[in-house]
């Protein structure tokens, strides 16, 4: 306290270098209570999905209990997702925390979130990045065109519909080492595997269309002004 300035104005509080520590322990303090609520709630969900194991064959609940960190993140999840834009040095411990509806929880269930952290974990083999996708609400982006080949495919899509979650999945750009891609960008890809899977498709189909894709070049160019093939589709 010896070293805090006497003289308080605006350009002091900018520059001091004490109140900027105080500032960064003090966030630091934050996310730590934060973490401990997320950890208590995460530890008594899996407490009640094993309870419901052992009590039944299913294993799984059918609706997730409100716990205290989900209440939580629906009323401060917002500032926290601009806590990444605006606290560069704490972004990546604040995207620990982040929760998401996605491919893979209940939507009719309100409380059935993913971490990052559990996506990761239910990644497929060979998987490298993070799929999202973004829209106006969650009934928009589920029946989204975009995901059709990745639910088909089987793999989880991140479902964002606040106008910061894009915001934020760009500054942070991975995590834990594995990078997030939008599932609507043109350089949009699947694991290895898939990815030759695809690209032979696209040979044999390219083949097959070459015939329609040169008479639509030839008597619509003055409505189109290419014609490609697309493997994003499965039924639309």
């Amino acid at each position: 306290s010896d070293d805090l300035p006497i003289n308080v104005s605006r350009e002091m509080l900018q520059q001091s270098r004490i109140l900027d520590i105080i500032r960064r322990k003090l966030v630091r303090k934050a996310l730590d209570m934060i973490r401990s609520v997320m950890k208590r709630s995460d530890d008594a969900l899996a407490e009640a999905e094993e309870q419901q194991a052992s009590e039944d064959s299913g294993g799984k609940l059918a609706k997730k209990p409100s716990t205290q960190y989900i209440t939580l993140w629906k009323e401060f999840g917002k500032g926290l997702k601009y806590g990444v834009l605006e606290d560069e040095s704490n972004a990546h411990r604040i995207a620990k925390l982040f929760r998401f509806r996605s491919s893979a929880t209940n939507l009719d269930d309100e409380n059935d979130f993913t971490s990052l952290d559990q996506y990761i974990d239910r990644m497929k083999p060979g998987q490298e990045h993070i799929y999202y996708h973004g829209g106006e609400n969650l009934e928009q982006v589920k029946r989204s065109p975009f995901l059709e080949k990745l639910t088909a495919r089987g793999y989880e899509v991140l479902y964002l519909t606040e106008a910061v979650d894009e915001q934020a999945i760009e500054r942070l750009k991975e995590h834990d080492g594995t990078k997030f891609m939008a599932a609507s960008k043109d350089n949009f890809k699947l694991n290895d595997k898939d990815e030759k899977s695809e690209k032979e498709r696209m040979r044999i189909a390219n083949k097959a269309f070459r015939p329609l894709k040169n008479f639509i070049k030839e008597h619509m160019a003055d409505r189109v002004s290419i014609a490609k093939l697309s493997m994003r589709l499965t039924e639309s």
